[in-house]
């Protein structure tokens, strides 16, 4: 069985998710350990909530984003956004979001642009004003950080409306033995199903998550590598069996080879992979998700169970050249945000090059083996436009009416 007939036909048991890193740097444990969620004198209680930004300026020392592409859930007056993004040093960013400072959840990132940059997550936790300090890291294909634009969320909401089905987790150890299950840290982790999941090392790189209840034939899944290195992961499949879902969890280094890695991993089905309210016709968020099966045609319909929102005009895939693919939602893609991960067997990644009304999201993916520069006195490594399946989400702000 070729590669590419094992990620379509997507077999639930051949899927092994990555596993939950044991510790978190110390760093992050210095920053987690402030998040007492009791208030002090004149100080403010955190909340749980959910937020996002898409931080477009990336050398400013300090401002605020966009209120057209930056959402925190406990302010929800549209157009005055109280996110804030911080310069930190060379590629690293932080992202505060006020008043939603309950320790525990879950972050995303990807990387904005037409280049061939990375993204992801280092680390996060409560700040002493109960707010939630997230911190994002962005590199090039030589490993050095890099500033640049990208699209970032964090949630730590743990109920969900309806038939709905939300679930996220921190995989905080790698290098379990192959074989033996563990479960991730309960702080850090939300089944709406009920039950903590567990998460299974197969193989270097290779993880099976396993969402006890979340029975579901379809639904959606963003991945995110963890840490302070340069590995990246992606969603290599998903699907039920018996009474629970398995997904698996595929992690590399720069060039591409398989690597033990921390990630965060979140399961929507029929909601926002932030577990926010879903725009029902009256108010809510605008919400799509969408699994691409097709690498390679001009355009198509995604399939409907691994398929939500899109507008009265519904969903659309496009590819226009190699490694360059479309995804049309209606007029839900004018602001919000964008988060993708590549999926399948190999070592591809994908990010978002922009969106708008218009054109909707736009994505591009690489090889995920980069190779020398014609010119290596003053080009790094290259990595080529690549054909490949990925897992598309946006959510938009809140809107009424």
């Amino acid at each position: 069985m070729s590669d590419r007939e094992r990620t379509l036909r997507k077999p639930p048991f051949q899927r092994v998710l990555a596993g939950i890193a044991t510790v978190a740097t110390a760093a992050t444990i210095a920053t987690v350990a402030t998040g007492a969620t009791t208030s002090t004198a004149g100080q403010a209680v955190a909340l749980r909530g959910a937020g996002y930004v898409w931080a477009n300026s990336p050398t400013s020392s300090v401002y605020t984003p966009d209120g057209n592409y930056s959402y925190n859930s406990s302010n929800l007056r549209y157009g005055a956004p109280i996110n804030t993004v911080t310069w930190l040093s060379t590629g690293r960013y932080q992202v505060t979001y006020p008043n939603i400072g309950v320790l525990g959840g879950t972050a995303h990132v990807t990387a904005y642009g037409s280049g061939t940059e990375q993204c992801k997550i280092e680390g996060w936790g409560p700040n002493v004003n109960s707010g939630q300090d997230v911190t994002y890291r962005c590199f090039g294909l030589d490993g050095e950080l890099v500033d640049t634009q990208f699209s970032g969320t964090f949630t730590n909401i743990n109920a969900v409306y309806g038939g709905a089905r939300l679930a996220y987790l921190w995989a905080d150890q790698p290098s379990t033995p192959i074989g033996t299950p563990y479960t991730p840290s309960a702080t850090y982790q939300f089944n709406s199903s009920g039950g903590l999941s567990t998460i299974t090392r197969s193989d270097v790189g290779t993880y099976t998550v396993e969402i006890p209840g979340a029975v579901s034939y379809g639904g959606h899944i963003q991945a995110t590598a963890y840490g302070s290195g340069t590995e990246r992961c992606k969603v290599a499949g998903w699907g039920t069996t018996g009474v629970s879902m398995l997904a698996t969890v595929r992690c590399f280094t720069l060039v591409g080879q398989s690597a033990n890695s921390r990630f965060t991993l979140t399961f929507a089905d029929q909601t926002n992979i932030l577990g926010l309210s879903v725009f029902d016709g009256s108010s809510g968020h605008p919400t799509t998700y969408a699994w691409t099966h097709d690498s390679s045609s001009e355009s198509y319909t995604p399939a409907s169970n691994y398929a939500f929102g899109g507008g009265s005009q519904g969903l659309l895939a496009t590819h226009t050249g190699a490694g360059a693919y479309g995804m049309r939602i209606g007029n839900a893609a004018r602001f919000g945000n964008v988060q993708i991960t590549a999926y399948g067997w190999g070592s591809e990644y994908c990010k978002v090059a922009y969106w708008t009304e218009a054109s909707g999201i736009q994505i591009r993916c690489f090889d995920g083996t980069p190779t020398a520069a014609a010119d290596t006195l003053y080009y790094g490594p290259e990595a080529a436009a690549v054909d490949t399946l990925y897992d598309v989400a946006h959510t938009g702000p809140y809107i009424i009416g």
